[in-house]
């Protein structure tokens, strides 16, 4: 009896080699759709912010024990240059020879104003209520920053000012000089030389020029005040000594600008806080040589010897250093800030990744599921397949037996 013999089909036997082609077919990770992350380069903007971060210095130089012997030990040095220098009440410092006529040093620098000619300028007016060697800080065309007035008198060949009678403001403006002679006007380059050369001449007198800005206080409303500027520049307060008030603060200044240049020429530093604690510096330099000038100032109930310059100095160190704080405290603020955002980009950073992990671990089960459903499919067939040839030899076997009896 013929039968037909059904064998195995072999492909689908299920031994196959190792093969991750599936993978192929899992689409690459696009995060959350609402936003493309592939325009972001979120490991560029860590590193950008790291760079951002480590830019921003907000340290402070401490100070040490050299700071404090140095920063006394120069402002010991400016309250003696305050006494010997500036003071023009000190009948040994420089001011108060360069002011005594009587002195050689005061001689020279008088005989400095009389050969530097300028006479005869309707600037010197000295009729009345402007006559005396305190005229200059009575009158307008002594004072720097009437400096165009000054010029439109000597052009025009007139005398323009004012003064209180009886508390009312009368102006005047003069041809004549006191003795009647008149004024002759000059040319703007005429104006501008003999301008020149008289502030220049005033300078080296023994009163000197007025502070820019007195004439405003000689000629305010207020006679109290008036009198009280007129008395500051007779008993000494004009622009000479106050050039010579300078001269403390800049030693003070030249000494420790090379002290802390030298000592952090080779710091890591910033620029900035090498600065501030400079100005620290000068500032305890300055406060003390400022305390034993107010010291002074009481004792001797002068208030003329009260330094003006050492006093806008540390202004405006208080107003420096106040600055510089609040801008630390801003960058503070933002060093935090930059921090803050590094750390989300980092956590950001670290969820995409967990995310994508996550993607991909699911379509490689989904794809592992489907390769299972398709094996347990072939396997089936394949078992059906077998059992079918199981049952076509058991029933040859039979057969056979049954030809033998």
């Amino acid at each position: 009896m013929d039968k037909e013999i059904i064998l195995i089909d072999s492909s689908i036997d299920g031994y196959k080699e190792l093969d991750f082609s599936f993978l192929k077919e899992i689409e690459p990770y696009g995060g959350d759709r609402r936003i493309n992350i592939a325009e972001y380069d979120i490991k560029r903007e860590i590193e950008d912010l790291c760079a951002e971060i480590n830019a921003i210095d907000i340290r402070s130089i401490p100070f040490d024990k050299w700071d404090y012997i140095m920063t006394f030990a120069v402002g010991l040095l400016e309250v003696a240059c305050d006494f010997f220098i500036s003071d023009h009440n000190n009948k040994n410092s420089l001011a108060h020879k360069m002011s005594n006529k009587n002195s050689e040093l005061g001689r020279y620098f008088n005989d400095i104003h009389k050969k530097l000619d300028h006479s005869g300028q309707p600037l010197d007016y000295q009729g009345y209520k402007f006559g005396g060697g305190d005229h200059r800080s009575r009158t307008f065309g002594h004072d720097l920053i009437m400096f165009p007035l000054a010029i439109y008198m000597l052009c025009s060949g007139k005398f323009i000012d004012g003064y209180y009678e009886d508390g009312v403001f009368q102006f005047i403006v003069t041809h004549l000089n006191q003795y009647g002679n008149e004024y002759a006007a000059l040319s703007f380059d005429e104006a501008l030389i003999a301008y020149f050369t008289h502030m220049v001449a005033d300078f080296f007198s023994a009163k000197s020029l007025p502070i820019p800005g007195f004439s405003l206080l000689t000629h305010f409303p207020n006679r109290d005040i008036r009198k009280f500027a007129n008395d500051l520049y007779k008993d000494g307060l004009n622009l000479r000594n106050l050039a010579l008030q300078g001269v403390p603060v800049a030693v003070a200044e030249l000494l420790l600008w090379m002290y802390n240049s030298l000592r952090y020429r080779n710091s890591t530093y910033s620029k900035e806080a090498i600065k501030n604690k400079k100005e620290k510096l000068l500032l305890i330099s300055h406060g003390i040589a400022l305390s034993v000038n107010i010291g002074k100032v009481i004792i001797t109930e002068n208030p003329t010897s009260l330094n003006l310059v050492m006093i806008i100095r540390i202004v405006k160190l208080v107003w420096n250093l106040i600055k510089h704080e609040l801008d630390t405290n801003n960058k503070a603020i933002e060093k935090v800030s930059l921090s803050t955002l590094k750390n989300q980009l980092e956590t950001m950073d670290t969820l995409i990744l967990l995310d994508e992990s996550i993607y991909y671990t699911r379509e490689i089960d989904r794809i592992i599921a489907n390769i299972k459903a398709e094996f347990d499919r072939t396997n089936q067939i394949r078992n059906e397949r077998l059992n079918d040839g199981y049952n076509q030899l058991d029933a040859m076997i039979t057969e056979l037996m049954e030809l033998n009896r």
